[in-house]
Order: C-alpha cells, then structure tokens, then sequence
C-alpha cells in the first residue's frame, strides 16, 4: 500500500491515509492566512509505523 496525506475540510483537517485506511491525523485550525496543527493522532495499530 501507498501512505497518502488528503486534505478533509468539513473535518479542519488533513488525513494520513495507507491506501484507503485511516491511519492519523493533525487537526488544524486556521485563521486568516495562518495555519495552526495540533500533534498527530495516531490511530492504532498504525502508531510509530511511519
């Protein structure tokens, strides 16, 4: 499989995905031109593979 970032707006938030699984995320908030993200949730049993 191919590990992928995908942006997910109606969740404020980008996606790691490995092929089409949910693997992690950084939620982000935005404000003007500025981006703000919060620490990567890992979802198990993916944490620590990449």
């Amino acid at each position: 499989m191919s590990t992928t970032v995908r942006d997910n707006p109606e969740q404020s938030r980008y996606e790691i995905h490995d092929g089409e699984t949910l693997e992690g995320f950084p939620e982000r908030g935005t404000t003007g031109r500025k981006t703000a993200f919060t620490p990567t949730r890992a979802l198990t049993p993916a944490r620590g593979s990449w």
